[in-house]
């Protein structure tokens, strides 16, 4: 499965499966894009990818809050 896929397949479940509204769809959609963009290979990703995502980041003086929403993304 490629990664358009996995994503569609992600805002399908958010949609559909848990009714978020469109705002938290959409945030949670550019959240795991930005994520993926960053990847070489997004389906193996491995912890230290997650904590080089974070530390960059971190580093455009991104918020604690919205850190938190895009890891739980």
């Amino acid at each position: 499965m490629e990664q358009h896929e996995l994503l569609d397949r992600f805002i399908f479940h958010l949609r559909v499966v848990r009714m978020l509204s469109d705002n938290s769809v959409d945030a949670y959609a550019r959240d795991v894009q930005t994520f993926l963009n960053q990847l070489n290979c997004p389906l193996t990703a491995k912890k230290s990818d997650v904590l080089t995502f974070i530390e960059s980041q971190h580093q455009t003086g991104i918020k604690v809050r919205s850190l938190s929403r895009k890891l739980s993304a």
